[in-house]
């Protein structure tokens, strides 16, 4: 896996990290102000819907194709309970980093950003390059290859779960929507709440159960049928 040159830069109003191939000025107007570029470069927008807590957006900017995930803000209630916690684009970060850190398959991480007001969090944006690929809950509902490929896919997709757990991780949201297939390969989507366990215990067993069980009723639920 790729080992990443992390810089950070800091000041009252934000936060933000990136890879250092990335710390260029070209980039430097949209580490400062994403949300311009949401629109002005956008390619698509995967979840975009009035009132939700994230939009996540494809955007090209100057020769990178990247995949925006923002983490709104819904009001000053959820603000005041959001606050001071790390963001959820910050924890999506710093999961990414060890994933590859312990050779899981995730989108590279590109940056994070944090909108700040002192130590205070607003929106945060977490950024990854961009992956073509198809999500393991279309694969398995609508893909031609399902019939040439899809024992193989289940079983990369259990043996993915093994090495998570044994990596000392859950996902806490296992299922179809949150694993991408690149050429029938599994990467791990939606790391905001990924949890790391140091020692085992009855919390990590519980939660690698929990784990295994949205697997199994993603699969469950989850029936052939291309029309």
């Amino acid at each position: 896996m790729e080992n990443f040159t992390i810089i950070g830069k800091k000041n009252w109003r934000q936060l933000y990290y990136c890879q250092d191939y990335y710390d260029v000025p070209e980039l430097q107007a949209f580490f400062h102000n994403p949300d311009p570029f949401l629109t002005s470069h956008r390619i698509s927008a995967f979840k975009e819907k009035p009132g939700d807590t994230t939009k996540v957006v494809r955007i090209q900017i100057a020769g990178h194709d990247w995949v925006v995930k923002r983490y709104n803000v819904k009001g000053l209630g959820h603000w005041l309970r959001r606050c001071l916690l790390p963001s959820r684009a910050m924890v999506s970060w710093r999961n990414a980093l060890e994933l590859f850190r312990v050779g899981i398959a995730t989108p590279v991480p590109v940056a994070v950003i944090e909108n700040r007001v002192g130590p205070l969090r607003g929106a945060a944006y977490f950024i990854t390059e961009y992956c073509d690929g198809i999500l393991a809950s279309r694969f398995f509902r609508s893909s031609p290859d399902y019939f040439e490929y899809g024992e193989q896919v289940r079983s990369s997709i259990n043996h993915m779960t093994d090495k998570l757990h044994s990596a000392g991780f859950t996902h806490d949201d296992w299922q179809f929507n949150n694993i991408l297939l690149v050429d029938h390969q599994p990467f791990v989507l939606d790391l905001d709440h990924m949890r790391h366990f140091d020692r085992p215990s009855a919390q990590f067993e519980a939660a690698k159960h929990r784990d295994w069980d949205r697997l199994r009723r993603s699969t469950e639920k989850t029936v052939y049928n291309p029309s």
